[in-house]
């Protein structure tokens, strides 16, 4: 029978040598080819040279004016009685430059500054928002990579034990050994794990599908037959668990590591309950999430705004002068400069800064507003993600109780086959019930590890 393909994970860097795929690694390979990050990256640039463009107000303004200018006039007479007219037209030539030097204004570059810095700080938050984002759909690919790969040859076992009792089944049911109802059952179980070999497939492509959008490389992905080489396995580093600290993923090299159904039983007290409270991970989430400190920095920007807008109608004062030269083809050249000190002072302007004031005031009130639902959001997606957490917990601890129970009974059918008290078919039977029990128990493992990947996500602790 044909083997089921792996999922190839590869970082195609010029290396022919496969080699292994970290979260951490794929995190960092997603950030560099996401175009949205990279928009980001031009965003702060943006807003960091509005704090450039703000200052340059302090420094000096000069303009150069040159040019001709022709005037024609005309000189009337009275000359015995008559009006005589003399026209005349004179062709002057133009060249000056002026200076400005502005020493202080209310409102003016200092604050415009600020306004620019709380926009360099809300584009920033917003990137560390989208990676974020990024980081954990990426962590939950590479799980779901993770459990394809173990389940590769899962399956394989599966539908090979199903076929072996199918064949028992019919042999025995043919010479009426055997009751229709018991037949069914094999029947029943062999259709479902054709289902689920057939399906796994179908996963297998939607995952490399999807990694292959994450990843933004299609030759870092392959799904090929393991018969042609090596494959790179998805990697999880493994934690060790705390009383503080849920286990964030599985470990690949315990026994779940062999893709057949020999191995070391799991250890029913690897696993640690979570002590942390609610409380202390919606503490987390109001230190770490960007989306709050993007909100305050957007608040701070609107009211900096404000500000400008009050101050906007203060005195400006300046320093300038100017030089200059004036001839004509007909006159002798003049010249002049001017140099000077001036108060410039908005008495009244129509209430424009006012109004414009009024709504940079009800954009923070706006802003506020939208913090304080944002908060109310976060304490909902941590207290679910709490609650999804625990539960996983007991389907974690109860699948491996599960397996456990599994192996148990399969190596005591294994004895029992020996001395001769069951049958090669109720020895099938239970490697059949093993390795399913073996497929939750990798399923409540993946569960389990994208439930507190979620957790994390929540708390701001993903980047």
């Amino acid at each position: 029978m044909k083997r089921v393909p792996l999922l190839l994970l590869s970082l195609c860097m010029g290396m022919s040598d496969a080699a292994e795929l970290t979260i951490k690694q794929a995190i960092e390979t997603a950030k560099k080819h996401r175009p949205n990050i990279q928009a980001l990256e031009y965003k702060i640039m943006e807003e960091k040279l509005k704090v450039k463009e703000a200052w340059s107000g302090y420094r000096p303004q000069v303009q150069l004016t040159s040019g001709l200018e022709t005037s024609n006039s005309s000189l009337a007479v009275l000359e015995e009685g008559n009006t005589l007219t003399s026209p005349s037209a004179t062709t002057y030539g133009l060249a000056s430059v002026q200076a400005q030097q502005l020493l202080y204004q209310f409102g003016g570059p200092q604050q415009q500054a600020k306004i620019a810095r709380a926009g360099v700080a809300v584009a920033q938050y917003d990137k560390a928002t989208q990676e974020a984002n990024l980081a954990y759909e990426v962590s939950k690919t590479c799980i779901d990579a993770w459990v394809i790969q173990q389940q590769q040859a899962l399956f394989n076992q599966l539908e090979l034990s199903s076929n072996r009792i199918f064949n028992r089944a019919q042999k025995q049911h043919d010479i009426e050994l055997l009751d229709k109802q018991d037949f069914f059952g094999s029947v029943e179980n062999r259709a479902f794990a054709h289902e689920q070999a057939e399906a796994f497939k179908e996963d297998a492509a939607l995952v490399e599908t999807q990694l292959t959008f994450l990843l933004g490389d299609k030759n870092q992905i392959n799904l090929v037959d393991e018969t042609k080489g090596p494959v790179t396995m998805v990697a999880f580093t493994p934690q060790t668990p705390t009383t503080t600290t849920p286990i964030c993923h599985p470990g690949l090299r315990a026994w779940t590591q062999s893709p057949f159904i020999s191995g070391s039983t799991p250890s029913l007290g690897q696993h640690k309950e979570n002590k942390t409270s609610i409380n202390d991970y919606i503490t987390k989430a109001m230190h770490n999430r960007p989306e709050l400190k993007q909100m305050d920095n957007r608040i701070d920007l609107e009211k900096q705004a404000a500000k400008l807008e009050r101050l906007s109608t203060g005195p400006k004062l300046s320093v300038g002068g100017s030089a200059g030269n004036n001839s004509s083809f007909t006159a002798s050249q003049r010249g002049q400069y001017t140099v000077g000190l001036y108060l410039n002072w908005s008495i009244f302007d129509g209430d424009r800064a006012h109004y414009r004031q009024q709504e940079a005031d009800a954009r923070a009130i706006g802003a506020m507003l939208q913090k304080e639902q944002l908060v109310q959001q976060i304490r909902l997606e941590v207290e679910q993600a709490y609650r999804m957490v625990s539960r996983s917990t007991l389907t974690y601890k109860s699948q491996q109780i599960a397996f456990t129970r599994a192996q148990s009974l399969f190596a005591r059918r294994q004895q029992e086959l020996k001395l001769g008290i069951i049958t090669k078919t109720n020895l099938e039977e239970s490697r059949y019930g093993l390795l399913q029990a073996k497929n939750r128990w990798i399923l409540a493992q993946a569960d389990y590890a994208q439930k507190h990947t979620l957790l994390q996500y929540r708390c701001g602790e993903i980047a």
